[in-house]
């Protein structure tokens, strides 16, 4: 397992058997980055949230301080993975993983929890041995994946974490209440 990754790693692709190539973000031009906001603005839909300016978030990429990993078809941005590395307490550092994405005509091909195995292996490539996270309680799909295929522990439970943040998966009449969770990794 560990041969498999260094592998997957040193290449910073991967390929599934749906088609899909999952790839490290590492392009030196900061308009490549364009195609990233423009899928999570598909996605949720909330033009009052946003990634990092392309410029900025090509900056995060290529100092390592964050991840951004794309699912591509034929060419073609289908999902996504983002995050970025931090600090906790004296000496403890982390990946905390901010966005897992599929569009919603590639939803169903396994595509969201291969994205996130691959930032798995990219972020213990880096040393780092946990991932935290947020997600919504109430929906199961997120809960399946995170609790029951990846083995995450829920840390607790955030009461409208997000506050005033809106869009299609956070509702006006539903507060964003979220799990907050870690994911341990082995290194």
């Amino acid at each position: 397992i560990r041969r498999q990754r260094q592998m997957c790693i040193r290449d910073r692709e991967k390929y599934l058997s749906c088609g899909i190539k999952l790839r490290v973000e590492n392009s030196n031009n900061h308009y490549d980055y364009n195609k990233y906001e423009s899928l999570r603005m598909e996605i949720w839909k909330d033009r009052g949230d946003h990634l990092s300016s392309s410029r900025n978030l090509m900056c995060e990429v290529k100092t390592g301080g964050s991840i951004l990993i794309g699912a591509f078809k034929d060419g073609l941005l289908v999902g996504f993975s983002y995050g970025w590395f931090c600090i906790k307490g004296k000496s403890s550092i982390e990946f905390y993983s901010q966005y897992n994405a599929v569009k919603e005509s590639f939803r169903g091909l396994g595509i969201g929890i291969e994205l996130k195995k691959f930032q798995k292996d990219v972020i213990l490539d880096r040393g780092v041995n946990k991932i935290t996270c947020t997600y919504d309680p109430l929906t199961g799909q997120n809960a399946y994946r995170n609790v029951a295929l990846l083995g995450m522990e829920i840390l607790k439970y955030e009461v409208d974490l997000y506050k005033g943040f809106r869009g299609k998966l956070n509702k006006k009449s539903v507060p964003s209440d979220r799990f907050s969770a870690v994911w341990f990794l082995s290194l």
